[in-house]
């Protein structure tokens, strides 16, 4: 089973020059997906991309946590019943 988790969003606020509106957008587009099976992972993946998000697969929640993406992306997808 798989759920999704909006962890943030960031709304585009009309006084915001067009620099500082791309960058927001940009980041609201990656989407991290944790999941053990790679299978899955890869179809995750090239859903999200052909939906044209950036898309970034971990087999471990651990390993998300440790990556970059852990503070930039705007959904997590993740398998819920994961061996701990």
């Amino acid at each position: 089973m798989t759920s999704v988790f909006a962890a943030r969003s960031w709304p585009i606020a009309p006084g915001l020059g067009a620099q500082k509106r791309t960058a927001c957008v940009s980041k609201a587009q990656i989407v991290s997906i944790v999941d053990d099976d790679a299978s899955v992972r890869v179809a995750m993946e090239s859903l999200v991309r052909s939906q044209g998000l950036i898309a970034f697969a971990f087999e471990s929640a651990e390993d998300f946590l440790r990556s970059p993406r852990v503070y930039d992306s705007a959904c997590l997808v993740t398998d819920v019943q994961m061996p701990v």
